[in-house]
């Protein structure tokens, strides 16, 4: 009987399977090791995403904090010493950093301004300025408070135009058209004023008292070259307004009835970025929006969306 051979074939068994055993062993521990990497990866983005939220929080209760104060409030105005009119497309912001509560706020463009990943921050703009050339809308809207009227009967609203130069068109649609007496009919009031309220002057041309269905258009055109007014005042008399348009016809920027109140928060790999528009008559909230981003790899960088 050859029993040393049969030996040496049972050595040669039990180490193969040991090796197979250690590999599926092997096998089973990393398939564990990458599952619990990336879901510590995943906690970790979580939690980055959870601070920069807080971060962008943060930057809408100081933007309705400082709107509460002043509806007219806009920021960043200057930078680097130099004045300038944030708008929506404009890139500065005013850069708050919630790590280190004794610095105080700058004025940066985020672009050119990467924040530290272990500091959390957020990034504000408020603005009310519209685009060059683009006009100023505004219709009924419904919201969750409830509705607002684009300009509601025997209300005014007035729009700043101190800086423009070139002729301003005004056009409207009435809730309810139609005639309600002979006597009393829908019509739109506008009156041009100096910044003390009064009218820059006593001819026709600083105030139009325009009626529905008297063979006229539901629109005006004011020049302003020679009268240059500080404020333009439009009001409606026997039914609401559903909606009105006002455009420079020279292109010029114009100041919104609405504020935007622009957030970014940051921290970590992670930025949140909240959006918040508000009627600067009501005071109410019309929109929120509300972005989940991402960096892809490394630390936060490149422009906001």
């Amino acid at each position: 009987m050859n029993l040393g051979g049969n030996q040496s074939s049972q050595k040669g068994t039990a180490l193969l399977i040991a090796m197979v055993l250690v590999a599926v062993i092997g096998t089973i521990a990393f398939a564990i090791g990458r599952v619990s990497l990336s879901s510590f990866t995943q906690v970790v983005r979580l939690e980055d995403s959870l601070n920069a939220y807080s971060a962008a929080t943060a930057g809408i209760e100081d933007g309705l904090l400082r709107f509460r104060f002043n509806k007219d409030i806009e920021t960043p105005t200057s930078c680097d010493g130099s004045d300038s009119t944030p708008t929506r497309s404009s890139q500065l912001v005013t850069r708050v950093n919630l790590s280190q509560p004794n610095t105080s706020p700058v004025c940066v463009n985020p672009l050119g301004n990467t924040p530290s990943p272990g500091d959390i921050i957020y990034d504000l703009k408020i603005s009310h300025k519209l685009e060059p050339g683009e006009p100023e809308v505004q219709n009924t809207k419904t919201t969750s408070r409830g509705t607002i009227v684009a300009l509601a009967h025997d209300q005014a609203i007035e729009y700043d135009v101190s800086d423009l130069t070139k002729p301003i068109q005004i056009s409207w649609e009435y809730e309810n058209p139609g005639s309600l007496s002979p006597n009393n009919t829908n019509s739109v009031e506008i009156s041009l004023l100096d910044s003390g309220g009064g009218l820059v002057s006593q001819d026709s041309s600083a105030k139009k008292l325009i009626k529905e269905n008297s063979g006229a258009p539901n629109s005006a055109t004011f020049p302003i070259t020679g009268i240059r007014p500080d404020i333009i005042r439009i009001r409606a008399y026997n039914s609401n307004l559903s909606s009105y348009r006002i455009q420079s016809l020279g292109g010029e920027p114009l100041s919104s009835r609405t504020t935007f109140i622009e957030v970014t928060g940051y921290y970590g790999r992670s930025k949140r970025k909240l959006e918040l528009s508000l009627d600067r008559i009501s005071g109410s909230i019309l929109e929120l929006f509300d972005f989940v981003l991402f960096s892809g790899s490394g630390d936060v960088s490149g422009p906001n969306p």
